[in-house]
């Protein structure tokens, strides 16, 4: 069986989820502006920014070839 991962996401430009809408260890994406958010202990979201990730640890060609479990 193929597991699906599924995140909390938007297509609205500059939409950042609230700190009610993320539990810790729960990833949320905007793919309108290429930003992945997540709750730090102190209780506020940080993003990263898909394009400085990439532009900082580049990746010829990501392949996950690992087992999802949960």
């Amino acid at each position: 069986m193929i597991d699906t991962i599924i995140l909390k996401r938007s297509d609205v430009t500059g939409k950042v989820p609230l700190t009610s809408d993320l539990v810790y260890g729960e990833v949320a994406l905007n793919y309108k502006d290429g930003k992945l958010y997540y709750k730090n202990t102190d209780e506020t979201i940080v993003s990263l920014n898909t394009s400085e990730l990439a532009a900082k640890a580049p990746i010829a060609n990501p392949t996950f070839t690992g087992t999802v479990s949960g």
